[in-house]
């Protein structure tokens, strides 16, 4: 019990005490800390229903806000933490959902990395991973969030810094499409970025970790800055996708259940090393997505009014793509494996583990679902 008083109440206290802020990017941080602001972009929101099959939960998020951080006249260094949070200057931390105990721990700890100065920062991802997921659930969305706010013809002015982007190249595919080249990435897992005595940084709040998606309105940026490339596609809306997984978390039955998707006129696709524009493209232009759970999901915010159908392994249930489903408007449906209900390989994490579903079952879903 004390060692969560410790945690949930003392540190945090403490740190306040001698001047640390915390601050979570809602209006409730405004003015609280010196070269600071809060901008509110959009409502909250208490209850946005989503479809479980025949169940339904709720999800609520709290407004939509960009934390501004001004050099004001002395130069101040932004770092991702390793505990994930991030620290500007000395005394404040921008809190990405989870306990402040733990970045402010992290906080103390020195940085040996290189400091790059940049003028203008987009900071939109406070932790020191990111998968292709986080990217389409959150780190996009989030970033779109921000570009709103800032003229197009300064887009170029701004450096934009992620923990570990010089090996994420799906990053520059998507944000190359709104006019961003490589030079314009900070790798923050390499670097120290340093705000400039006039510069400024933007960051931004995310909704509750539960969510496991940014805020509703930060898709509508997505679809609103990508519009250019998902009107190529929207004009087309008929096309059927299957897809495929390769590597970990295989379908099992995926070689029995081909011969009957491509006769209900489904295309099996493989996203891996495709580029941005086509996926954007390919799904704009889709009506139905299926597949076993994965990042590719994500591209259905390019979609309109789809019907989705994910499985799942019962050891690995991730809601991003209903909640994400749910914020879009899209038709969403779910399966779980439930034979060898726990199965995976020796030493294999259930993040990675096969899923095993007959084919009847997801043809039978489809036939209720009303996709076939």
């Amino acid at each position: 019990m004390f060692r969560n008083y410790l945690k949930e109440r003392l540190l945090p206290d403490a740190f306040c005490l001698f001047g640390g802020r915390i601050l979570d990017g809602s209006s409730r941080s405004a003015g609280i800390a010196s070269g600071i602001d809060t901008i509110k972009v959009s409502d909250g929101l208490e209850t946005v229903k989503c479809q479980f099959n025949s169940s339904y939960t709720k999800m609520s998020f709290p407004e939509a806000g960009i934390l501004l951080v001004w050099g004001k006249n002395r130069s101040r260094k932004v770092r991702v933490l390793e505990t994930g949070g991030l620290q500007v200057g000395k005394r404040s931390i921008i809190s990405c959902g989870i306990h402040p105990s733990a970045s402010i721990l992290a906080s103390l700890k020195s940085s040996k990395l290189a400091r790059k100065e940049v003028s203008e920062i987009i900071l939109p991802w406070a932790h020191p991973w990111m998968s292709f997921g986080d990217f389409m659930t959150h780190v996009l969305p989030i970033t779109c969030r921000i570009l709103q706010t800032i003229p197009k013809e300064k887009w170029s002015d701004f450096s934009i810094g992620l923990a570990g982007v010089s090996q994420k190249p799906f990053v520059m595919d998507y944000l190359g499409l709104l006019g961003f080249d490589p030079d314009q990435l900070v790798d923050l897992s390499l670097e120290t970025a340093e705000i400039s005595p006039h510069g400024k940084a933007f960051s931004a709040n995310c909704p509750p970790a539960k969510n496991y998606i940014a805020h509703p309105a930060d898709f509508e940026a997505v679809r609103n800055l990508f519009s250019d490339y998902i009107g190529v596609g929207s004009r087309f809306k008929n096309r059927k996708l299957y897809l495929q997984r390769t590597g970990k978390r295989r379908f099992l039955q995926e070689s029995e259940l081909l011969p009957d998707l491509r006769d209900l006129g489904f295309e099996i696709v493989d996203l891996e090393g495709m580029k941005a524009k086509d996926q954007i493209k390919l799904f704009a232009e889709a009506e139905t997505v299926i597949g076993p759970h994965g990042a590719g999901f994500g591209n259905i915010v390019f979609g309109k009014n789809l019907k989705v159908l994910e499985w799942q392994h019962p050891g690995w249930i991730i809601p991003c793509f209903r909640n994400m489903s749910a914020v879009l408007g899209h038709d969403y449906h779910h399966l779980i494996s439930q034979q060898g209900r726990l199965r995976k390989r020796p030493g294999q994490k259930f993040s990675s583990a096969d899923i095993d579903i007959p084919a009847e079952a997801i043809l039978g879903e489809l036939r209720k679902a009303k996709i076939t």
